[in-house]
Order: structure tokens, then C-alpha cells, then sequence
């Protein structure tokens, strides 16, 4: 394994554990609104702080040390690292022509909109 992968792997295995730590932050706040009992026992410190860090620490360390997961994504970086990637020039004309056609299909869809609701309306007034 690269050095330059290790780092990738380490960062996104990272960005991995802040977001379970944060569901499980999401979790904890929606069980506790929809219960009272426990709601008592999310008001501390250790649900609201200590037990989603513990949490994403466990996740960041599971994906860390377990070797099948770090030779998966050594093998997912190595492959992004063949792909290629288009220019920025024509990155940018791509997004220039999805811009265009997504204003000439709102104007449509608008046009649609406005014409079948005057019609409806006709059709009510009759």
C-alpha cells in the first residue's frame, strides 16, 4: 500500500466515523423527543458528548485495523486513480450546456403549468 493512499484511506476513513458519530447524535435526539423516559437519560454529558465520540472513535478504529476493509480501499483509490478525468475547459463548456438546457426546460415546464391551469380553470367555469 502507497503512502499517499494511506493518508486518502485515513482521511475518508475519518470523515467516516464523524458522520456515524453524527447519526448516531441524530438518533439519540429523536429517540429522546419522541420518548420521555429517555429523554431523563440523554440530558448528560455522556449521551450528548462522550458516548457519539466513543462511538466514532470505535468506527474509525474498526475501519482502521480490520485488514479486509483497508485492502478494499486501497483497491477503490488505486482504481479512482485510473479513471480519467476530463479538462477543466471541458468541465466547464458541460456545465454551460446543462445550465442552458435546465432553463429552457423550466420555461417549458412553466409554459405547461400556467397553459393546463387556465384550461382547468376554463373547463371549472363552464
Amino acid at each position: 500500500m502507497e503512502q499517499n493512499n494511506k493518508k486518502i484511506i485515513t482521511v475518508l476513513f475519518s470523515a467516516t466515523a464523524f458522520l456515524a458519530a453524527y447519526i448516531l447524535v441524530t438518533i439519540i435526539e429523536l429517540l429522546s423527543a419522541i420518548s420521555g423516559v429517555v429523554a431523563q437519560y440523554t440530558q448528560g454529558d455522556f449521551a450528548q458528548h462522550i458516548l457519539p465520540v466513543g462511538f466514532g472513535i470505535l468506527v474509525f478504529l474498526v475501519l482502521l485495523l480490520n485488514k479486509k476493509i483497508m485492502a478494499w480501499a486501497d483497491e477503490v483509490v488505486m482504481e479512482i486513480r485510473k479513471v480519467v478525468w476530463r479538462s477543466m475547459s471541458e468541465t466547464t463548456q458541460l456545465t454551460v450546456v446543462v445550465c442552458i438546457l435546465l432553463l429552457i426546460v423550466g420555461i417549458f415546464l412553466s409554459v405547461v403549468d400556467i397553459t393546463s391551469a387556465k384550461i382547468v380553470n376554463y373547463l371549472l367555469t363552464l
